[in-house]
């Protein structure tokens, strides 16, 4: 049985109406302020829940941090200057601990994942729009900071055509390991790529993977052999979209190659390393001839062309796409995903289930407006953390929703 929780963002009715006045620049700029200051809904408690807002943006990604807060990255929109990166440390309930740092020029610079590095700083993953041989373009881009969001080094890397680093990992020997495509690198269309780094932000090595038309690589882990990649695929323009896995060595040459999907359209998300060797994958699935797509999950053998189980989380008259997954500490798994209500609004979903798939809990956050979740991680009280982003009045809003063991608020 499905359990639905709901925010009801009148409760806080400074929020609506606030965001119901704003007019011009000004009114932006105030929109910020107010929700930079981490206003709460009435009606959820400080410690074992909370939802809290973080100015005007797209949320990203979330870390727990050694002391029980969190670091929250998200895309805003700033007067003049495009889109800027955005992030922002808390403590354990969510209230911000220092002002929010920005990263970017006066074009558009968005992040897609970070990490907590080594030392305490962050490393993140994104692009950037740049200018390569006087042709506007977007390049890769990948920042270092240290403890309090302080820029140590930047890293940008592209041609007069579009690369994006949609994922970064702590490759193991002190460096970071970068995913995403590239249309520079490899062939005259998408390819997926692997970068690997060195702790200053030099390049060891640039592999592409390709073939087809489009070659996307959405996640990176690293494994006891190498990498482990999880996107997608597709030939040509009139051919179906597929998950992609790819199993490298540690210099990112390919071991294996799985194809996911057949005459339906798949598109992978995450992947993680489960302790058996065997991998965990979340992607979503519009079967061939269905106008809804499902969250689809999988696990795969070490060989990775030997599917162990799949199941897939929905229903016949919404769509629903899978963003996350994560092994928990009683060895089930945490799914973070968005769900399309009949009235074509949105929520935050998060499923739990057990280690075959077969689902424990599944709750529904948010309604009335267009939300979508971007990332979750377990917190060490056993419970969830969710970063995502909430529209309300039209303002795209970056949001977090912290949750109980059993995922409710």
């Amino acid at each position: 049985m499905m359990l639905k929780t709901s925010l009801y963002f009148s409760a806080n009715g400074f929020f609506i109406r606030h965001l119901h006045s704003i007019k011009g620049s000004l009114g932006i700029f105030l929109l910020f302020l107010s929700l930079s200051g981490c206003i709460k809904v009435d009606n959820v408690g400080q410690g074992k829940s909370f939802v809290k807002f973080y100015g005007q943006g797209s949320g990203i990604d979330v870390k727990q941090t050694s002391d029980g807060g969190y670091v929250v990255i998200g895309n805003v929109s700033t007067a003049n200057r495009g889109t800027d990166i955005f992030l922002v440390r808390t403590d354990q309930y969510g209230n911000q601990l220092w002002s929010p740092k920005f990263y970017g020029s006066t074009s558009n610079d968005s992040c897609f994942s970070f990490q907590i590095t080594p030392d305490g700083g962050y490393v993140i993953a994104g692009s950037t729009d740049t200018i390569v041989n006087g042709i506007p373009t977007t390049s890769i881009y990948v920042i270092k900071t240290n403890i309090t969001g302080d820029i140590e080094w930047t890293k940008t890397i592209g041609g007069i055509e579009k690369d994006v680093a949609y994922f970064v990992q702590l490759d193991g020997a002190g460096g970071y390991i970068v995913s995403g495509y590239t249309e520079n690198l490899g062939s005259i269309n998408k390819d997926a790529f692997l970068l690997n780094l060195d702790q200053n932000g030099n390049i060891n090595w640039v592999r592409t993977y390709g073939g087809g038309l489009i070659n996307l690589a959405k996640c990176v882990q690293v494994t006891s052999e190498g990498y482990i990649l999880i996107g997608s695929t597709q030939i040509t323009a009139q051919s179906t979209t597929n998950i992609l896995v790819i199993k490298t060595n540690t210099l990112g040459l390919i071991e294996q190659i799985a194809k996911i999907g057949g005459n339906d359209n798949i598109t992978g998300e995450y992947i993680q390393v489960l302790p058996d060797g065997s991998y965990l994958g979340l992607g979503t699935r519009l079967a061939s001839g269905s106008s809804n797509s499902d969250i689809y999950l999988f696990k795969l053998d070490n060989n990775i062309n030997n599917m162990i189980w799949s199941q897939e989380y929905g229903g016949s008259v919404v769509n629903n796409e899978g963003k996350s997954v994560q092994l928990t500490s009683d060895s089930d798994y945490i799914i973070g995903g968005t769900h399309q209500n009949p009235d074509n609004s949105s929520s935050f979903y998060l499923i739990k289930t057990d280690n075959a798939g077969n689902i424990l809990f599944s709750n529904y956050y948010g309604e009335g407006g267009l939300l979508s979740t971007s990332n979750l991680v377990q917190t060490t009280d056993n419970g969830f953390i969710i970063a995502g982003t909430n529209n309300v009045q039209g303002y795209e809003v970056i949001t977090l929703i912290k949750v109980g063991p059993d995922g409710k608020l």
